[in-house]
């Protein structure tokens, strides 16, 4: 279970995200995915390494959990494939290069491991619900080693965070800038973000981006909320302006270190941050999803959920019916073979 679903502890959020799978599991009848990230700054210098021996790849450094040194090439194979990947979308949106210097990786087996290793070597507080954690300062980053594909979209928006460190060393990007593009070039817009979004739409519950520049909110809807909108704004961005043009905004950006300066550049948006964001916000309206949710109550959902979902048993149902029948005529055709075998035996026994 991604942390985005760690945070929703709000009836309403719950709420969208059981409708979601209602929906979800009706669609794959037909065969028809959030992980919360935190970027964190050292308090205190780093400890030493580990005792546990590192696995060298390339220039980079990868410290393994014991328990998964079985799997130490599968991973590292995995992990550098990661690097390589987040290099060109870098180099794609940001029009520079990005080179990780002097890059170690710590995978750990738990969410408190990592917490505790980080704290040890570190200093400070991280997260609690953080799935895996950038300190830019000393280029490390802390994992929960989960499956391949989870561990690979961590690394990722990690190593994006170290990515915009380097870009942008005094620190000049809006959070949601910041969490925004660490989300949506690791992981794109989940479903399940983009039902929370589209509700907060429905309902006029989009948060200003003018509150969430200099920090989000620590939990429960709104701090979904705003990882939901950053992402999904970012995204609105890259399609509506291009690469060259965001790059040019990113580059504005570091130098003037105002997001309303950066934006109506000519050679960037050539618009204010505020005529931005409500176009974003119309065009957000306009979405299909917005308008199918707007025809319906929230009562109406609930009940158009529990009946795909009465729907989508049914048809299980049914398909298992006919499975089994199936089973039960090849079944009845051996007996009678059988039978006729044992009938034509007995009569050649009677001669």
């Amino acid at each position: 279970m991604n942390t985005f679903q760690k945070h929703i502890k709000s009836i309403r959020s719950l709420r969208s995200l059981i409708l979601l799978i209602l929906l979800s599991s009706f669609l794959s009848l037909f065969s028809l995915s959030t992980v919360c990230f935190s970027q964190v700054q050292a308090t205190q210098p780093a400890k030493s390494p580990t005792d546990h021996p590192p696995l060298i790849a390339q220039e980079h450094m990868i410290y393994f959990d014991r328990a998964y040194e079985h799997q130490a090439k599968q991973i590292q194979s995995s992990l550098i494939k990661s690097i390589q990947e987040t290099q060109s979308q870098i180099q794609s949106v940001f029009a520079q290069d990005f080179e990780p210097k002097s890059l170690k990786i710590f995978l750990t087996g738990s969410t408190q491991e990592m917490l505790d290793l980080a704290m040890d070597r570190q200093g400070g507080h991280p997260p609690e619900w953080a799935d895996g954690l950038a300190y830019p300062s000393s280029s490390e980053i802390y994992l929960v080693a989960k499956n391949l594909q989870q561990l690979q979209t961590t690394l990722k928006h990690e190593l994006i965070h170290i990515a915009l460190h380097q870009t942008d060393p005094n620190r000049s990007m809006p959070r949601w800038l910041n969490e925004g593009l660490s989300i949506y070039l690791s992981e794109g817009i989940p479903w399940e973000r983009g039902i929370l979004l589209n509700e907060a739409a429905l309902k006029k519950k989009l948060l200003p981006f003018a509150t969430i520049e200099s920090a989000f909110p620590k939990y429960g809807q709104s701090a979904s909320l705003a990882y939901a909108q950053s992402a999904h704004f970012v995204q609105y961005l890259l399609n509506q302006y291009g690469h060259d043009k965001f790059s040019k905004f990113i580059a504005n950006l570091v130098q003037s270190g105002d997001v309303n300066s950066a934006m109506a550049q000519k050679v960037a948006f050539d618009q204010t941050a505020i005529q931005i964001e409500a176009d974003w916000r119309s065009q957000l309206s306009q979405h299909w999803i917005f308008k199918w949710l707007s025809l319906f109550e929230e009562s109406m959902l609930w009940g158009l959920g529990i009946a795909l979902f009465v729907i989508g048993g049914q048809i299980k149902l049914n398909q298992r019916k006919r499975k089994l029948e199936k089973l039960r005529q090849k079944e009845q055709k051996e007996d009678e073979l059988q039978a006729m075998w044992l009938k034509e035996f007995l009569d050649d026994q009677k001669f």
